[in-house]
């Protein structure tokens, strides 16, 4: 893997944090800054509560919302849509 040098400014306390994982772990800092945004990437798709809770909501309200058509039906225009899929031009 090629590496990129970069300069960041830390504030003190985040700095002595670095400091302190680095003599902790035996890892330079520049890997403990690596390790740290590959776990911040990992988590940054994640919904946060407030967007959990919304997305729950939605999906409750339309489990309640009874059907507009019937069972028959719907299985029958699936069909439908996967065997169109199956053909070929």
């Amino acid at each position: 893997m090629a590496l990129r040098k970069a300069t960041f400014t830390l504030d003190e306390r985040s700095f002595a944090i670095l400091e302190r994982l680095s003599a902790r772990s035996g890892k330079a800092k520049s890997d403990i800054v690596r390790d740290a945004l590959v776990l911040k990437a990992e988590h940054a798709d994640r919904l946060s509560a407030d967007e959990q809770g919304a997305a729950l909501a939605a999906l409750e309200r339309l489990l309640a919302t009874p059907p507009t058509r019937k069972k028959e039906e719907v299985d029958v225009e699936l069909a439908g849509i996967r065997e169109s899929r199956r053909t070929f031009f």
